[in-house]
């Protein structure tokens, strides 16, 4: 049986940032993987110092959006403090995606209780950012007022913020829960955001239309129903097909982690050309409705040479090669009580031993009554 490589490469990653003290992007070879990853390096790191980058999960060229739930992963991690991140995790289709430039992931303004704010010019911000004003805030890019009172959701918050007033004054501050309305936890300071990943701020509308106009300079914009959402300050569905022309610049994924060492899967090269073939079909196969014009490949996506240079410093993790670790026709009782007796000889400098049920580890920490250490141990997983 062949240990898995997921493993050894969590161990390599958490070894190069623990020991080397280097900040690390890796690639995955897909999203399943880099969540599979994540989990994996919590045996090694704390959740605050692994990064985990999601795909969109819909297809190039798709007429639908990105759930509010990734949209919100993804923006929360772009606007981190990544100073605390020690490896940061994605799979390498996002490298292709043009993403809003970094100066947009930032804040706007931030207010603590006590400070001078009045709920007309606290309204007035949310509304520059591209917040839509609705009774009751129950997903992202929302606002409420209520009284004394107004809710906002940015996509950069894992709860909405809830802020009393008493005149024009911050009064109280606090997250609540979407679902119920009840209040989650006491804040002493807030920030404000763009309300999503897109801004459709007056400036970044006329933008959007004069770059559109001059793209598809054939089709009548008339009987463009996203161009005309857009062009009135909301995001349909399907909107992502006009990302990069509402943004005045664009920045790569990497471009966001600055400082941190560039690694991938083995199999990225592979991977990268396969995807670029992917869009191309879908290119073809959506570029076909006249209502719907869309951008070419190279200019929705980045170019393979934009890519190549990206790459060009990034290389695979080194793990050591797999290993036959025990024979098929073994029992697994047996392979253990030769890897335990291994390890007592000091022929393995330490053993993990795992399991997806705990009663079956509390059965084996009561034949072999293990010790917990966590350094430079020899992985095996049940």
């Amino acid at each position: 049986m062949l240990e898995k490589q997921d493993q050894l490469i969590a161990f390599e990653l958490a070894q190069s940032a623990l020991i080397q003290n280097k900040k690390i992007l890796y690639l995955c070879s897909s999203d399943k993987e880099a969540r599979l990853l994540k989990n994996e390096l919590l045996l090694f790191l704390d959740q605050s110092e692994i990064g985990y980058y999601p795909e969109r999960e819909i297809l190039p060229y798709d007429r639908f959006s990105t759930a509010d739930s990734i949209v919100q992963l993804r923006a929360q991690l772009l606007n981190s403090d990544k100073s605390k991140i020690k490896i940061a995790i994605t799979s390498c289709l996002n490298i292709f995606e043009k993403l809003p430039p970094k100066s947009f992931f930032t804040s706007r303004k931030q207010f603590s209780k006590g400070d001078s704010l009045s709920i007309k010019d606290l309204s007035l911000s949310l509304e520059e950012l591209n917040y839509v004003r609705t009774d009751k805030v129950e997903a992202i890019n929302q606002y409420a007022i209520r009284g004394g009172v107004i809710d906002f959701y940015s996509g950069f918050q894992q709860f909405p913020v809830r802020v009393d007033f008493f005149g024009d004054e911050i009064d109280d501050i606090r997250e609540f829960d979407p679902s119920t309305q009840a209040m989650t936890a006491k804040l002493t300071s807030f920030q404000i955001y763009h309300g999503s990943e897109m801004s459709l701020e007056e400036a970044s509308i006329r933008n959007f239309k004069k770059n559109w106009r001059n793209y598809f300079q054939k089709h009548d914009e008339r009987y463009c129903e996203i161009f005309q959402s857009i062009a009135l300050g909301i995001l349909p569905e399907g909107y992502e097909i006009y990302a990069p022309l509402i943004h005045s610049d664009n920045s790569n994924i990497v471009d966001y982690f600055d400082g941190f060492k560039l690694q991938n899967c083995s199999n990225i090269n592979s991977i990268v050309s396969k995807h670029r073939d992917y869009i191309e079909d879908r290119f073809n196969e959506e570029s076909i409705d006249a209502t719907r014009p869309i951008l070419k490949p190279n200019d929705y996506y980045f170019e393979s040479n934009v890519l190549k240079v990206y790459l060009e410093n990034s290389l695979p993790v080194s793990t050591p090669k797999s290993l036959k670790i025990f024979d098929e026709n073994e029992q697994m009782d047996t392979h253990l009580d030769r890897l335990v007796k291994s390890q007592t000889n000091d022929q393995i400098h330490s053993l993990l031993v795992t399991s997806s049920e705990q009663t079956k580890l509390d059965q084996l920490n009561k034949k072999y009554n293990f010790s917990v250490t966590y350094s430079n141990y020899y992985l095996y997983f049940l």
